[in-house]
């Protein structure tokens, strides 16, 4: 009969879904079952997803950072690719100073002072009166005449805004030879940093 041959069976529970609402698409049905399975999901591709979701979130994060802003007035190109490869070159004391003049935490007379940390904020080097910022050492600061040649040469048209060529490659890493030249910012050992932490200056 009918119901006994084993295809038609098939057809008949398939017929029954289908009526159920079940299962709409005859095609489907009709296909063997290691076709009816879902497809496999790409390893490569996945991946490249939860990368790409990284990399979204990661950017969101930044850009709702509170140092976005004083960023991105030199450097948009997040997540700085260029940046960790000049890093890379620099020594550890020449990264520290670029970090530092990147993040508005160079430590100047006038951003000591401003946070009760240096008794005045202004250059003591050339002692003309001027509030000591990396503008004034880069561009004003007779006590670095000398050493502002080479810079002058690299920075160009830069020099009357060395904060925004803090963003180039080429121009930070001048900017970070010439303030290691000047010798103003102590490189301090690792037994000073520890001393320091560890048997704090006086008040």
């Amino acid at each position: 009969s009918h119901s006994d041959v084993e295809g038609n069976e098939r057809v008949d529970r398939e017929a029954k879904l289908a009526a159920q609402g079940k299962q709409n698409n005859t095609a489907t049905l009709l296909r063997p079952d290691i076709l009816r399975r879902p497809l496999p999901i790409s390893k490569s591709k996945l991946k490249q997803a939860i990368k790409e979701e990284a990399k979204s979130t990661s950017r969101a994060i930044w850009e709702a950072s509170p140092r976005h802003d004083r960023i991105a007035e030199f450097d948009e190109s997040y997540p700085f690719k260029e940046f960790h490869k000049l890093t890379d070159k620099l020594s550890r004391y020449g990264t520290a100073i670029l970090v530092q003049a990147r993040t508005g935490h160079l430590p100047t007379s006038a951003y000591l002072h401003k946070r009760k940390l240096a008794d005045t904020y202004k250059c003591t080097r050339c002692r003309a009166g001027h509030k000591e910022t990396l503008n004034h050492i880069t561009r004003e600061c007779a006590a670095y005449t000398n050493q502002r040649c080479e810079l002058r040469k690299t920075l160009k048209g830069d020099m009357n805004s060395p904060k925004l060529a803090l963003g180039d490659p080429i121009k930070a890493a001048a900017i970070v030879e010439f303030l290691v030249q000047t010798g103003r910012f102590k490189k301090q050992s690792r037994s000073e940093n520890l001393r320091n932490r560890i048997d704090p200056a006086p008040d």
